[in-house]
């Protein structure tokens, strides 16, 4: 049993609400972290540091995009899905998605994906931004094993559609979406 608080944001990034929320995580993979060792549990904090520094840039990104469709993203907590075993959080968007996991030993692992055609839905210049800050925020030669790039042939807004049905019906998904900044 795990207690969380968590911080609702508003699109500025101001905190709204506090909310206490009793978590069964008896049956997730994260219960295994605490049977590992200090340096994996650094670790392991390394790497949803990484994944919240992508989820930061997945937002910096979204501000420059004019069509709102690309401004939206589901920030999921994947701990309140009962049925889900690996994935502690997760983020969709329209042409990206990120997730961080927990295996049956208690490690972390950060996962991304690509939607095949980022370069047409962000625009060659920002899609190369997004690509290279991607690339220096997983580049650490210590947790680059724990960092993996799944796929470049993701249809994101598939998934990104699945999880507006889903999001319906179950709390775990808050939906955001960037203002567009001129410029």
């Amino acid at each position: 049993m795990v207690f969380m608080y968590i911080f609702f944001v508003d699109s500025m990034y101001t905190c709204n609400t506090l909310k206490t929320i009793l978590m069964d995580t008896s049956n997730h993979n994260i219960r295994f972290e605490a049977e590992v060792s200090d340096e994996v549990r650094a670790r392991n904090a390394d790497l949803l540091h990484i994944y919240h520094e992508i989820v930061e840039l997945i937002r910096y990104v979204q501000t420059f995009l004019k069509d709102e469709p690309l401004r939206a993203r589901f920030e999921s907590n994947m701990l309140l899905n009962p049925d889900v075993k690996a994935t502690i959080e997760q983020c969709a968007t329209n042409w990206c998605m990120v997730s961080v996991g927990c295996d049956d030993e208690g490690y972390y692992t950060v996962v991304y994906s690509l939607d095949y055609r980022i370069q047409d839905l962000l625009g060659h210049r920002l899609a190369n931004f997004f690509l290279r800050k991607i690339h220096d925020i997983v580049w650490d030669e210590t947790l680059y094993d724990y960092v993996f790039f799944a796929t470049l042939c993701e249809e994101s807004d598939k998934v990104f559609s699945a999880i507006l049905q889903e999001a319906e019906h179950v709390d775990f998904h808050e939906l955001y979406c960037e203002q567009y900044i001129e410029g």
